[in-house]
């Protein structure tokens, strides 16, 4: 025997690697024939013929309760993709999961989004329709990832326990933080989820045209 390495469950597409300080990690960057590197990762992607795009995650809902609604009218979890890049990119090939062992558990849909747009996916679980992510994300905290055709992390997000209606979002310093002014499809600020709130609003014939929240003589229930 020259060498003999033991090797735990791990997730698929991710392999169990040696690192310079002698121990083994799982890993999602893959790089068969290169070394266990982020350069090593970048010159296998190369290879393959894969560039990588510029799409981030940029805000992700866990227990939405009256932001936005999928098809089905129920409010549901949802996670905004934004092409930071000036070109277009096509969706088609890419995937996304709610968590790094299972990186490539939903489809992307065959659109493409152009530079600088935002794209909210909503996260419908089960028999989602088409455009509607078939999982869920736990409000106890989930790893959010896009990938490539290749199982490539293009964008992976970790997200801890969240209050209702409180986005993950990433802030203007390049972290992210809970922000209680959720902006699904705009810029993460107040401004932005101003502009949201905007589009929501529903105008018809009928409004609420007086309220008394403290009655004590005028009408008897």
């Amino acid at each position: 025997t020259i060498d003999m390495v033991q090797c735990p469950e791990i997730g698929k597409e991710c392999s169990w690697a040696l690192q310079d300080d002698g121990s083994y990690i799982q890993t999602s960057k893959t790089t068969p024939g290169f070394e266990n590197t982020d350069a090593g990762y970048d010159t296998w992607l190369k290879t393959v013929g894969y560039e990588t795009p510029d799409l981030r995650i940029t805000e992700v809902m866990t227990a939405n309760r009256s932001t936005i609604q999928n098809s089905a009218g129920e409010f549901c979890d949802w996670i905004e993709l934004y092409n930071a890049g000036s070109e277009p990119v096509a969706l088609s090939g890419l995937y996304l999961s709610n968590t790094i062992a299972d990186r490539m558990k939903w489809a992307m849909p065959d659109i493409t989004l152009g530079g600088g747009q935002y794209m909210v996916i909503p996260c419908s679980g089960g028999d989602a329709p088409m455009g509607e992510a078939d999982f869920s994300l736990p409000r106890e905290g989930c790893t959010v990832v896009l990938s490539g055709s290749v199982g490539n992390v293009i964008s992976q997000v970790d997200v801890p326990r969240m209050e209702e209606d409180r986005s993950w979002a990433l802030q203007s310093g390049g972290i992210f933080a809970a922000s209680a002014y959720p902006s699904p499809g705009f810029v993460n600020s107040q401004d932005g989820c101003s502009s949201f709130r905007s589009t929501q609003v529903v105008n018809g014939p009928l409004i609420i045209n007086e309220v008394m929240p403290s009655n004590c003589s005028y009408l008897m229930q």
